[in-house]
């Protein structure tokens, strides 16, 4: 026998009815929300900013420097955000021209962890990784900050109280240099 409630409103649902739709609105809504959250993000920017000693403030190591990233950022549920692409520092290519690899492949994140660094293969470096820096972004890519390695016959070195940075957007190094440090965080902080 049918309820009294449910003749006169026919198209009332049960609670179990109820329970099932909106179980599939939230599965639906979960399942746009994951797709979009890991679809790869194609994103080209160019920023103009500021070159940069770390350190005491030397204002002729100040230049206007002009980044240009290309590529690909593909967000993860448990690990960091990865780029792959290329970037342009003024006329500077990275990965250079006579490189193996053709894109950079970095995996974002804490540089004191080693993440977020510039590395790529050089011919004439017989397979030992090339190491430019350490990139650090902002999420929706409009702040970058890049730490310079300093380049020598044996390899890099770093130095977090007088390496070169490059931030952007910036028009002078006081802002550049705010940039770097919400970006980079307690990475240049001098160590005691």
């Amino acid at each position: 026998m049918i309820p009294e409630s449910r003749m006169m409103f026919p198209n009332v649902l049960k609670g179990d009815e109820i329970v099932k739709r909106v179980i599939l609105v939230i599965v639906i809504l979960a399942s746009i929300l994951i797709i979009w959250y890991k679809s790869p993000q194609y994103k080209h920017r160019t920023l103009d900013g500021i070159q940069f000693q770390l350190g005491a403030a030397i204002e002729q190591d100040v230049q206007a420097a002009r980044i240009e990233m290309e590529g690909v950022f593909q967000r993860h549920f448990f690990s960091p955000t990865t780029f792959e692409g290329t970037i342009r520092i003024n006329d500077e290519l990275l990965p250079y021209p006579d490189s193996v690899d053709k894109k950079l492949k970095i995996t974002l994140g804490d540089p004191a962890k080693e993440k977020g660094t510039i590395q790529f293969l050089r011919e004439s470096y017989y397979h030992v990784p090339f190491r430019y820096g350490f990139l650090a972004v902002n999420h929706n890519i409009s702040k970058l900050t890049i730490f310079q390695f300093k380049q020598h016959e044996q390899g890099y070195t770093y130095n977090t109280s007088d390496a070169m940075m490059i931030s952007a957007p910036a028009t002078n190094r006081a802002e550049a240099s705010a940039v770097a440090h919400k970006l980079m965080g307690t990475f240049l902080r001098p160590k005691p």
